[in-house]
């Protein structure tokens, strides 16, 4: 995976912040890559990796006008996406059980 820039990516989420569509999905574009990988490296399941990564972005762009430091957007999408997965894997847990 190559390095990321970060200042890049806090202009990208200001724009999109601003309202600028297509700065969120050059946002994705940038970023999907290692969010996808985080996922599947927890989930261990690539359907249900592509499942979180999807609800992970629908998340951010629902919030994405809460992030007060874009410099940081990066680990509040880890966050996210930690969150998806761990709720997967509960959930998962749960229908094992009944």
């Amino acid at each position: 995976m190559s390095s990321l820039d970060y200042k890049y990516i806090a202009q990208l989420v200001l724009r999109a912040q601003a309202g600028d569509s297509d700065a969120f999905v050059e946002l994705y574009a940038v970023t999907y890559q290692r969010q996808y990988h985080f996922a599947y490296r927890y989930l261990k399941d690539e359907y249900l990796a592509q499942d979180a990564l999807q609800e992970t972005y629908i998340l951010a762009l629902k919030n994405l006008s809460k992030v007060k430091d874009p410099t940081l957007v990066l680990a509040w999408l880890n966050q996210i996406n930690f969150r998806v997965c761990y709720n997967y894997i509960k959930n998962r847990s749960s229908m094992i059980w009944k």
